[in-house]
C-alpha cells in the first residue's frame, strides 16, 4: 500500500511496494529512489543538489523517460506467465493505463489494448470472486477514456450475471478468500 494513500499507477507500473515521503518537506514530493523493478539499479526522481539548492524533481520527459524504460523491463523479464491475467499482472496493467493517460504515450495504450484482446476481455483467473475483477479495472479505463466497443465489457457483464460461486449472483458471498470476506480488490 502506497504511503501516499491508497495504491497508485506509478507504483504498479514501477513495481514498488510504496512510496517515501520526506518529512521535512513542505511540499510532500516523493523523494525515495525507485527501480525496485529492475535488478541492480536505481533510478532517482530527483535531480542532485547544487551548492547547497533544494532538489527538484525530474522533468516530465525524464520521468516519461523512467515510465518507458520500466515498463519495457518488466515486459522482457516477466514473473508471470505470459497468458495470465490474474490480480499481480493486473495492478501492473492498471499501471500501464495510468502511464497511458498521465502522459498520452499511445504505446502504453496499445500495450493495454493488446493484453484485453489477448484474453478476449474477459475477468481475471483466479478462483475466488473479488480478485477475478482486477484486471476489469483494466478493460473498463480502456472502454471508457479510448473506445467503447461493447466487446470490451460483454463478458465482464456476463460473468456478474452468472449464478457461480465466485460471482456476485451466485451467493451472499461472493468475496471470499479461503472462507474469509476478502474485497481488497473491488
Amino acid at each position: 500500500m502506497c504511503l501516499l494513500g491508497g495504491f497508485c499507477g506509478a507504483c504498479a507500473l514501477l513495481s514498488l511496494p510504496m512510496h517515501a515521503r520526506d518529512a521535512n518537506s513542505s511540499s510532500g514530493a516523493i523523494i525515495s529512489t525507485v527501480g525496485a523493478a529492475i535488478p541492480g539499479a536505481s533510478v532517482s526522481l530527483m535531480n542532485d543538489t547544487l551548492e547547497g539548492a533544494p532538489n527538484q524533481l525530474c522533468s516530465r520527459k525524464e520521468i516519461h523517460a523512467v515510465m518507458r524504460r520500466v515498463n519495457s523491463w518488466q515486459l522482457a523479464h516477466p514473473v508471470m506467465k505470459p497468458d495470465d491475467r490474474n490480480w499481480k499482472r493486473a495492478t501492473w496493467y492498471t499501471g500501464v493505463v495510468a502511464a497511458w493517460i498521465a502522459t498520452g504515450d499511445k504505446s502504453f495504450l496499445r500495450q493495454a489494448l493488446a493484453w484485453g484482446k489477448q484474453h478476449d476481455w474477459q475477468v481475471g483467473t483466479e478462483p475466488d470472486g473479488a480478485n477475478r475483477l482486477f484486471c476489469v479495472q483494466t478493460w473498463l479505463e480502456l472502454y471508457l477514456r479510448h473506445k467503447r466497443d461493447p466487446a470490451m465489457i460483454e463478458p465482464v457483464i456476463q460473468w456478474l450475471a452468472t449464478s457461480g460461486p465466485n460471482s456476485p449472483m451466485g451467493r451472499g458471498r461472493w468475496y471470499l478468500e479461503d472462507n474469509r470476506m476478502y474485497a481488497d480488490s473491488l
